[in-house]
């Protein structure tokens, strides 16, 4: 459930020099049932349709500028349809070897209903995306590092998203605000809503 604003209105910025994200490029033919990810056969036969590998976010984030994708990596761009009414579009990067994960993980939740036109970014009623952005600890969960906060998407292909799969969504962005989950323009108690009871990282 999205978050609400602070009630004073006051935009936050202790994580001034966070990061941003740049540049936005996601342009898929084949949305995949998130269920059925571990169902080889599956993703193997929508591979040419729904996975791009080439990187579709590009930024930087947390106050040492961390490249986005990380430097010298590979990166797979996906989507996935939800049992939430989202569509979650996922962006890997390795370095060298394939299953070598590396940071950051890069997410852009869009409503199944979003329409082509702009999609506001944030955590509000009525937003129709959210981007987060993740750390890997541990070597395979995951920890929220970044939330991105204000503008918008610009939707230009969204087809069947309703669907449990199978879905095409298109929409490009750029100069999305990156804060820590613990210093956004959102009460911390609604910020919590949108990571899912997914862990807080560290500020870098």
């Amino acid at each position: 459930m999205p978050g609400t604003p602070c009630e004073n209105g006051t935009q936050l910025d202790p994580a001034a020099g966070y990061g941003m994200i740049t540049s936005i490029n996601v342009d898929t033919d084949f949305v995949f049932a998130a269920d059925r990810q571990s169902d080889a056969a599956y993703m193997n036969l929508h591979e040419n349709e729904g996975m791009r590998f080439s990187p579709a976010f590009f930024g930087r984030y947390q106050r040492n500028n961390a490249s986005i994708p990380p430097g010298g990596s590979s990166s797979v761009v996906s989507a996935y349809k939800t049992k939430a009414g989202l569509v979650m579009v996922d962006q890997m990067s390795y370095v060298s070897v394939w299953g070598d994960w590396a940071n950051p993980v890069v997410r852009m939740f869009v409503a199944d209903s979003a329409l082509v036109g702009p999609a506001p970014i944030g955590h509000e009623p009525g937003d129709q995306a959210q981007l987060m952005v993740y750390d890997i600890a541990n070597g395979s969960s995951l920890c929220v590092a970044a939330v991105g906060v204000g503008g918008s998407i610009q939707v230009t292909k969204a087809q069947d998203l309703k669907q449990a799969d199978g879905g095409k969504l298109a929409f490009t962005g750029s100069n999305i605000m990156l804060y820590h989950p613990t210093a956004t323009p959102y009460l911390p108690s609604n910020i919590s809503d949108s990571l899912g009871g997914t862990p807080i990282c560290p500020p870098k």
